[in-house]
């Protein structure tokens, strides 16, 4: 055959021989169609560039949106007709370093530095309220929330079981109001 006549010319070795004559006693292959495989969950496409494979040159480039170049008058009206800009002023003052290792050589001699002064402290001390103030102060929390349990009462209809009992409750609370305010006029 012509195969055989043109394998024997080139010289193949006979494991290729026979690799071929298998192929060509098999037929032609049919290419396998790729289905395209579905993403899992959550993950995107991957970008693909529009411009792969397009080779990209001046005379090209310049037809591509964004790619041209602005001229020094676009660039001055973009930045409002001037071309000065912010200077960097600098940081921070730099740090005392002799005073920083001094510092910190008292801190590891003595535990701390005896030269720190103490912090104040931002917040001020809120002033003590006197024994009587805080009496004053205790008496009247209570009618208060003997009161709103009586609206709480009042609202859900069921006044009358405890009306009687907390209203006492409230007066005896403001005539002990009215023995401090008579304390305060007398002392």
């Amino acid at each position: 055959s012509m195969l055989d006549s043109m394998m024997s010319a080139s010289n193949l070795p006979l494991s290729e021989q026979r690799r071929l004559r298998a192929a060509c006693n098999a037929g032609p292959t049919v290419p396998m169609a790729s289905r395209p495989r579905p993403l899992p969950v959550g993950r995107k496409p991957r970008y693909e560039d529009p411009l792969r494979g397009v080779p990209i040159n001046p005379a090209i480039a310049r037809s591509l949106p964004g790619a041209t170049r602005r001229s020094q008058s676009d660039i001055l009206a973009m930045h409002g007709g001037t071309m000065e800009r912010d200077q960097f002023v600098g940081g921070a003052p730099p740090s005392d370093r002799e005073a920083q290792k001094e510092a910190l050589q008292n801190v590891m001699q003595f535990g701390s530095d005896p030269n720190e002064r103490p912090r104040m402290s931002l917040q001020k001390p809120k002033p003590a309220l006197t024994e009587e103030a805080a009496l004053r102060a205790a008496i009247a929390d209570e009618i208060a929330e003997r009161q709103q349990f009586l609206d709480d009462m009042r609202a859900k209809g069921r006044s009358a079981e405890h009306e009687a009992d907390i209203q006492g409750q409230i007066t005896d609370r403001l005539a002990d109001l009215a023995t401090l305010d008579k304390l305060d006029a007398d002392g």
